[in-house]
């Protein structure tokens, strides 16, 4: 690579190239003002990096911007690169360099080399086998992403929650972070919120709030029986089934809504007991206990115990529970939206739910089913109902 100085006034710069200047990180407000300053003071001390001639401009953007607004003179530096990649990389490399980038920023950065860390490792299998050079065989992710974060200085789990933060969050939430505000870990629990929560909670002041609860909100997701459902689909359950006679994992709060003729607690553990008649079934969903209350559904209703049935869980359909459960099942409704559950004071939770929900329905009248949980979103009738009508 050769450089040389341009040391009388430069010719025009004719191209700001999209996709270099996409990879300088933004300056912040006071990071802005102090740069226009000492600019005007100063002068343009640093000459701007061009190449392709001087055509395209690859370090300098700001300076570039402000120099122009205000007709203060600036000197260019050109070097030569053997091509695009090559002065990608350079821009990558030059920002990389720098000690005033945040973290976030040298994520961003060190993303934007994941897939020329792909390609090199895929190169160099390539000499060392028959693997063609433009195979489609690359480094694994998981190594990837490491030597990138190696790249960015920072750990694994906190390069891995900073992408998430750099493609979900919303721009307020991402100056935040690169701001010091809010801190990487945090804003990656909030960007997981619709855009317009980010928003709030980054006016507030409350990101890590947020972040708290959120972490909270999964904590529960994993089985906390004191969540309850909202009393619609209790109806609309009810009205299919034709009463409810057991609901094996409730409490006295949730009674004045499901209103079984028995139920069991967390105390009286419905997984020892008899499921007679009509069950509702909201289970814990802790992986300890999600698939043994399904399986003990599924045991009732073979013995005879369970006549009909309505099972409510989330729609994980890689479970090896879930999957015992929708081949005995004869219809299953996915509700279009994600549930909010309530809490004991019956007030919706703030957070709704990680993943969406199903309705697994066990019983004579899947068409029935279908007619009520409709109104909620898509039914789908099941094995159990096919095996019947083809029958």
């Amino acid at each position: 690579m050769r450089a040389s100085d341009t040391t009388v006034a430069p010719p025009p710069i004719a191209v700001v190239d999209p996709e270099f200047a996409g990879l300088i990180p933004p300056l912040t407000s006071q990071e802005r003002e102090l740069l226009e300053a000492s600019l005007s003071q100063e002068g343009c001390r640093d000459p701007l990096i061009v190449w392709q001639q001087g055509s395209v401009l690859l370090d300098g953007h700001n300076r570039l911007e402000i120099c122009t607004r205000h007709g203060i003179p600036f000197t260019t530096r050109a070097v030569e690169l053997k091509n695009r990649d090559a002065a990608l990389l350079w821009v990558l490399n030059n920002q990389l360099g720098r000690r005033n980038l945040s973290d976030i920023d040298r994520i961003a950065l060190a993303a934007k080399r994941e897939p020329l860390i792909k390609a090199t490792a895929a190169r160099k299998r390539s000499r060392r086998s028959v693997v063609p050079q433009n195979s489609a065989e690359q480094a694994p992710p998981m190594e990837t992403r490491r030597q990138a974060a190696e790249i960015a200085g920072v750990s694994h789990d906190t390069f891995t929650k900073g992408k998430v933060v750099l493609e979900h969050g919303v721009p307020e939430l991402l100056q935040a972070v690169r701001e010091g505000s809010a801190s990487i870990h945090a804003a990656a629990a909030v960007a997981t919120l619709p855009a317009e929560e980010q928003q709030e909670a980054v006016r507030t002041g409350r990101v890590k709030e947020e972040a708290r609860q959120l972490r909270a909100h999964i904590a529960r997701s994993t089985g906390d029986n004191e969540w309850h459902s909202p009393s619609r689909f209790i109806e609309a359950a009810r009205t299919v089934l034709g009463g409810i006679d057991v609901d094996p994992a409730s409490n006295d709060i949730a009674q004045k809504t499901v209103q079984a003729g028995a139920f069991f607690t967390k105390e009286t553990d419905g997984l020892t007991k008899l499921w007679l008649g009509r069950v509702w079934l909201n289970p814990p969903y802790s992986r300890q206990l999600i698939g043994k209350f399904v399986d003990k559904l599924l045991a009732e209703l073979d013995n005879g115990n369970t006549q009909s049935a309505v099972l409510l869980v989330n729609a994980q359909t890689d479970a090896s529970w879930f999957q015992r459960a929708l081949l005995r099942a004869a219809a299953v409704a996915f509700p279009e939206k994600r549930i909010r559950f309530l809490r004991p004071s019956g007030a919706p939770s703030k957070h709704g739910p990680l993943q969406g929900q199903a309705f697994l329905y066990f019983g004579p009248d899947p068409h029935g089913f279908a007619r009520v949980f409709g109104e909620f979103g898509a039914v789908l009738l099941g094995n159990a109902a096919s095996k019947e009508k083809v029958a």
